[in-house]
Formats: C-alpha cells, sequence, structure tokens
C-alpha cells in the first residue's frame, strides 16, 4: 500500500482551520455579552456556576427576623430572607437539583432585601434597587446544605439580582 506524503499535513491543517474558525465564532458570540461600559454583561451571559440555577422570581413575603448574631453583618440591621415563587427556570449549572416552577423556596439575600447602599456595604460597586413583597427578578440561587441536631436542611441563597 502506498501512502500518501502530504495526506498527515493536510489533516492537520484542516483540523487548525476548523478549529480556528470556531474559536472565532465563540469570541465574536461572547463579545456580545460586553455591555457600554466595557464590562461583561453577567445577565446575558448563558453561562451559570455549578451548582447554581438561574430563575425569574416573585418575592411572597419577607420574613422581617434580624440576625443579631454579629452585629457588623448587613442582615442584623436589615432583611434578608424571603419566601419566593419560582415563575420560570432560566437555565441550570451543574449539580443542582431539579426545581419545580410555582415552588415556594425560602431564600437568603447576602446583600440582604433593602436597596444597596454605601453605608451598608462601603466596599461594594454593584448596586441593587431592593425587593418587597410582589417583586420580580432573576438571579442566580444557590443551594446551602446545613445540618442541625436532627437533620440535614437545604436552603437557597442568592447574592444579586436584576428587578424586573
Amino acid at each position: 500500500m502506498i501512502k500518501h506524503p502530504k495526506y498527515p499535513e493536510i489533516l492537520f491543517m484542516l483540523c487548525v482551520f476548523f478549529i480556528a474558525g470556531c474559536s472565532h465564532e465563540i469570541i465574536k458570540q461572547d463579545n456580545k455579552n460586553i455591555n457600554s461600559t466595557g464590562k461583561r454583561n453577567v445577565w446575558r451571559n448563558n453561562n451559570i456556576a455549578p451548582g447554581h440555577c438561574r430563575i425569574a422570581g416573585t418575592i411572597v413575603s419577607i420574613d422581617s427576623t434580624l440576625d443579631k448574631s454579629y452585629a457588623k453583618d448587613p442582615c442584623s440591621r436589615k432583611p434578608c430572607n424571603a419566601v419566593v415563587r419560582v415563575d420560570s427556570i432560566l437555565g441550570y449549572g451543574s449539580a443542582f437539583p431539579p426545581l419545580l416552577t410555582g415552588k415556594l423556596i425560602p431564600l437568603h439575600f447576602y446583600f440582604t432585601l433593602s436597596p444597596t447602599t454605601k453605608d451598608l456595604f462601603p466596599n461594594m460597586t454593584e448596586f441593587y434597587p431592593g425587593l418587597t413583597v410582589g417583586s420580580s427578578f432573576i438571579g442566580d440561587i444557590e443551594m446551602v446544605i446545613r445540618m442541625n441536631e436532627n437533620n440535614k436542611t437545604n436552603r437557597y441563597a442568592i447574592y444579586g439580582y436584576r428587578k424586573n
């Protein structure tokens, strides 16, 4: 059998062109997520972190109990816990268990349900408008497993959101 001397080189060049073409398209798509200030718009980005789920939700009730265990914690001054209705699932990151639309979940807001301000978060550069009962938002939630005396319980938590 006679081997064509250029066959491996041609195959290699075709692979290089194919990979270069694909990466150019990925970069072009990714650049659509850059807003006018030059920062990446995370709400348009389809990448969801492992262990997270992107939801559209509505605040059903707010727990006004403040966490007094640590005086400097923003949750000791503003409410951080709410019951949220999951209006729709916008995507899952890996390892997040299925969540049902319409389900009511307890959700902890790390940056409180109040509007974020410099007095609460002096080093923060992104600010959130705050949420009240009936407010709709989009955000990436995570499931936090907590252990107590009886058994483990699941709790959901969120850092940032976009108000609808």
